[in-house]
């Protein structure tokens, strides 16, 4: 009912609408931004966490300007939101045309494997007791 509520409102007052969704939208920047700029640096083995910060304070800068200009920001974010659509479906596409080439890659012999060659299943694991004898295989069979 809440919903319907919301949605009722949101069709009859667009113009509030729209300064309310990019006040919203601010606000999540913000606060992203922060507790993305705040758990980066405790994160030792994160990769690139200078460019996480970066992207942690681009995120807070944008999340103090929507909620300070509500109605240019509104003007703004459906060309920035098409343009990030836009984008991400080129990656996407990218991404679509490059996997089944790394499929291959990967799923090639290694080096020293005769083509054809069966692997270990990866599903079975040998769990050792502390004496070193095999105890449990991740199939429920004996590793010997």
């Amino acid at each position: 009912m809440l919903f319907v509520l919301a949605g009722v409102l949101c069709l009859r007052h667009r113009p509030q609408t729209v300064v309310a969704l990019s006040l919203i939208v601010g606000i999540v920047r913000l606060v992203s931004g922060t507790l993305t700029a705040y758990t980066a640096p405790a994160m030792e083995d994160l990769a690139h966490r200078g460019f996480v910060l970066c992207v942690a304070g681009l995120g807070a800068v944008a999340g103090t300007v929507v909620p300070a200009l509500p109605t240019q920001s509104a003007l703004a974010l459906p060309r920035l939101l098409g343009l990030w659509l836009v984008l991400l479906g080129l990656w996407l596409v990218l991404l679509g045309v490059a996997e089944p080439g790394f499929a291959l890659v990967w799923r090639s012999p290694g080096p020293g494997e005769a083509p054809g060659a069966r692997r270990a299943d990866p599903r079975k694991r040998t769990y050792r007791s502390p004496g070193g004898s095999p105890t449990w295989t991740g199939t429920e069979a004996v590793n010997e």
